[in-house]
């Protein structure tokens, strides 16, 4: 994989096929389509989270892209928030080691979700 540095382009070096320096933006460009590429699914919904006192924990690290309440007094989509208070209609999405930690608001008495997750397993960093 290409590393791009902060300069890059600068002067209009790389930019063109033949240019001094590397990598060239042809080769980088390739390399981030070559690390795009394996990430085409959707991620899957994990159903029937049992949430106890309004809290979750999923059983693996990963990045949660959507919650939907599935059981209890309020269920329907959340939007997710990252600091504070969750209220109606919200959930906290705390991340410990990279595994996450869903926190509802407490009147919403949420006993149960679907969770829409990115496992960090699935995330390609480094090229093969």
């Amino acid at each position: 994989m290409t590393t791009i540095r902060t300069n890059f382009g600068e002067g209009g070096q790389n930019l063109a096929p033949n240019a001094s320096g590397a990598p060239s933006l042809a080769d980088t460009l390739r390399d981030v389509a070559d690390d795009f590429s394996g990430n085409v699914k959707v991620p899957a919904w994990t159903t029937g989270v049992v949430v106890t006192t309004h809290v979750a924990t999923l059983p693996s690290a990963g990045f949660v892209f959507a919650v939907h309440a599935t059981a209890g007094g309020t269920p329907g989509p959340k939007q997710l928030i990252q600091t504070g208070a969750p209220g109606a209609g919200q959930v906290r999405v705390d991340y410990t080691a990279g595994v996450p930690t869903l926190t509802f608001a407490t009147a919403e008495a949420v006993t149960a979700c679907a969770v829409q997750q990115l496992p960090y397993a699935a995330i390609k960093t480094i090229k093969a």
